[in-house]
Formats: C-alpha cells, sequence, structure tokens
C-alpha cells in the first residue's frame, strides 16, 4: 500500500487533520469559533494567489495535464480560490483515472474542520508509483498544490492554529519549549515547528543540533505533516 503523493503546505503553516492517511482521524471537537480571522503575510509564502495560479498552470503543461484540470485550474481563477469543490472534482478526476488503469484507491473523505479541509485518500500501486503518478499529474498534481499553498488556505489555517492557543500553549511549556502568553500566530509557529524538528525554523543542516520531536498539534486535532 503506498500513500498518493502529497504536497506540503508551504513555509509557515501548521495544521489540518488530526490522523494519517491510511488511519482514522480522531474526532476532535471544533471550538467555538468566534475569534477574528488571522491575516497571514503571503510574500513570503509563493506570492499572490494570481501569481501561484500562473506558476501552476505552466506546471500543469508541463506534466500533461488533462482538459478537465485545466478547466478547473480556470474556475479557480475566475473564484479568486480553489475551493474544497473545486478540489473534490480533481481528486474524482484522479480516482477515475486511477480506475481505469485498475489501481486501486480508498477515499478517506476529508478532515472535520475548516473552510480547506485536507482530502485523505490511499493508492495501491506498485513499488514504483509510475502509474498512479501519471494520473495524478494528469488529473490532480496542480490543483492539490495549489489548494494546499493558497493565501485563503494558509489564513484558514492560521485561524485554525489561533482558535486552539491556550491548549497549545499549555503543551508547548509541558515541553520546555518557550512561548510568550499572547503570542501572535508567527510566534506559535516557530515554536511549533521547533516542537516538530528540534531546530529553530530557518535552521539548515548543521545549523542546530535536533531534539526531541514534540508534536503539539495532534493533542488538539490537528496535524503536524504540514508544519
Amino acid at each position: 500500500m503506498m500513500r498518493a503523493p502529497s504536497i506540503r503546505r508551504g513555509v509557515a503553516v501548521a495544521v489540518l487533520a488530526c490522523g494519517t492517511l491510511g488511519t482514522s482521524a480522531c474526532m476532535v471537537d471544533e471550538p467555538d469559533d468566534g475569534q477574528a480571522r488571522v491575516e497571514v503575510e503571503v510574500s513570503s509564502r509563493g506570492g499572490s494567489f494570481a501569481e501561484q495560479v500562473a506558476r501552476a498552470r505552466v506546471q500543469a503543461l508541463q506534466e500533461g495535464a488533462s482538459d478537465a484540470q485545466l478547466a478547473l485550474l480556470d474556475r479557480a481563477e475566475e473564484e479568486g480560490a480553489v475551493s474544497l469543490a473545486i478540489a473534490r472534482a480533481a481528486l474524482e478526476g484522479f480516482f477515475a483515472c486511477l480506475q481505469d488503469a485498475g489501481i486501486g484507491y480508498t477515499d478517506l473523505g476529508t478532515a472535520s474542520y475548516g473552510e480547506f479541509p485536507r482530502q485523505l485518500y490511499t493508492v495501491s500501486d506498485g513499488p514504483s508509483g509510475e502509474a498512479s503518478l501519471r494520473c495524478y499529474e494528469q488529473e490532480f498534481a496542480s490543483i492539490d498544490g495549489l489548494y494546499q499553498t493558497q493565501p485563503a488556505t494558509l489564513a484558514d489555517i492560521a485561524h485554525q492554529v489561533m482558535l486552539r492557543k491556550d491548549d497549545i500553549i499549555v503543551c508547548l511549556r509541558e515541553a520546555g519549549i518557550s512561548i510568550e502568553d499572547d503570542p501572535t500566530y508567527d510566534e506559535l509557529h516557530a515554536a511549533l515547528y521547533l516542537g516538530i524538528f528540534g531546530v529553530p525554523r530557518g535552521a539548515r543542516g548543521g545549523d542546530a543540533p535536533a531534539g526531541e520531536s514534540v508534536d503539539c498539534y495532534s493533542p488538539v486535532g490537528l496535524d503536524p505533516r504540514d508544519v
């Protein structure tokens, strides 16, 4: 059983579902969403949505994307974001391609919260995964990458993290990670990153020794894969 291709959300992101591909997502009640949404700077996270769409279209053409995926890119550009409906349509095209190729897959649905929830699935393919990769690039890759890294998704992720700020702070402090009483999203994310990777954000190679990994995402129903 191989996992379907997955693209990590941009540089300063944090979360989505508790659980991993091929496992059941843990059920965590959604916090009361009465808090103002967190604005996320996008200049260092892939540029504007229009710029991202332009790059995604180039990628799609280079990878031999289907007319259906190109049409979904056009629709996203018109709507100003890759909605869950658009991402789902592309995913279903991917599934149809897999089925036509005789490749098994399991649709695990979506994460249980957020406006741009992670789509979960597994794919059964040979050791190389070449056949499923062809389907992925043809039907889903450009839409999937854009869905995960677009400014609207990053803002939604930041909002979900900040809704759980108090519990995250408790987790970080119990792990010995210093954090302000009322941190900004960037400060909170930097501490979360340090917990996951054991090095400060931006550290490379031998810049700093990696410490023990501390996951303060999963206990509050978020996904550490996207830090």
